[in-house]
Parts: C-alpha cells; sequence; structure tokens
C-alpha cells in the first residue's frame, strides 16, 4: 500500500478541476496555474494511489 502523506489538497484541487473541465488546460486556467503544474499534480496523485485516475487520449480525458 501507499504511503499517502505525500498528498496535497492542491492535488485533489487539481483532479476535479480536470474531471470538470474535461481538460488539463481549463483546469490551469480554472485553478490559476499552468497547465504543466495540473499535469504533474495528477501523475503524482495517480503514483501515490498506485492507480490510474484518468484515461487521456489526445482528443479526450476520461475518468475511470
Amino acid at each position: 500500500m501507499s504511503d499517502l502523506r505525500n498528498l496535497t489538497f492542491e492535488h485533489l484541487l487539481n483532479y476535479i478541476a480536470v474531471v470538470e473541465t474535461g481538460s488539463f488546460t481549463r483546469a490551469a486556467e480554472r485553478r490559476g496555474v499552468g497547465k504543466t503544474t495540473v499535469s504533474d499534480s495528477i501523475q503524482r496523485l495517480e503514483l501515490e494511489l498506485g492507480a490510474t485516475l484518468l484515461v487521456r487520449t489526445t482528443r479526450r480525458i476520461s475518468v475511470t
């Protein structure tokens, strides 16, 4: 099992923004941060949880 101490509220807020907007770019705009920040945050969240949370294609993002 993962050690979840590295998770932050920001990781969760970024994930929620991506799910709600359906886009890393729009999530970043909503959160007032860069797209890379959101992307890195989601990757860290998935790594810490040991699960894929989003299925990414070139045209869409789907929640697993």
